[in-house]
């Protein structure tokens, strides 16, 4: 009974904020077949193999922008999570292929998976990709200097 209640000690807290992320993202996730899509390829010069970003509305309240940049050598998709016009997580899956992607031998599962979550306080450089790509979906509502 004590080393039950010692391993229950033991285990990280998770603060009711990062919970309540949490429950946000699992709705968005949950739900994403019931909003709204959006889809704009990435401009020229971002990547030589291409990209695309996706967003997710209800009704008009952005949700989610999922951003894929595909490389010879790598594919990186990112994942922004919005709350009330904030930015409250992102999640960044990095691909690194086994061999260039144009190969015979390139097999996507063969890659090394790289995950990073960020919560708040979510560093500038991933804030600022974040909502330039907001920008780029904007839907008239101002928040931060940027129409979503």
């Amino acid at each position: 009974m004590h080393t039950l209640l010692l391993l229950l000690l033991l285990l990280p807290q998770q603060s009711p904020a990062k919970a309540a992320i949490k429950s946000s993202v699992a709705y968005t996730n949950s739900h994403l077949k019931q909003f709204k899509q959006i889809t704009h390829p990435h401009e020229d010069g971002i990547s030589l193999e291409g990209g695309q970003s996706e967003a997710y509305y209800s009704k008009d309240t952005l949700k989610l922008i999922v951003d894929k940049t595909y490389g010879e050598t790598s594919q990186i998709v990112a994942h922004y999570y919005f709350n009330n016009k904030q930015l409250i997580f992102a999640y960044i899956v990095k691909y690194d292929y086994n061999v260039p992607i144009n190969l015979e031998q390139f097999d996507l599962k063969k890659s090394r998976k790289t995950e990073q979550r960020y919560y708040p306080p979510i560093n500038k450089e991933i804030q600022n990709k974040a909502y330039s790509l907001a920008k780029q979906f904007s839907v008239g509502k101002t928040t931060n200097g940027i129409e979503m």
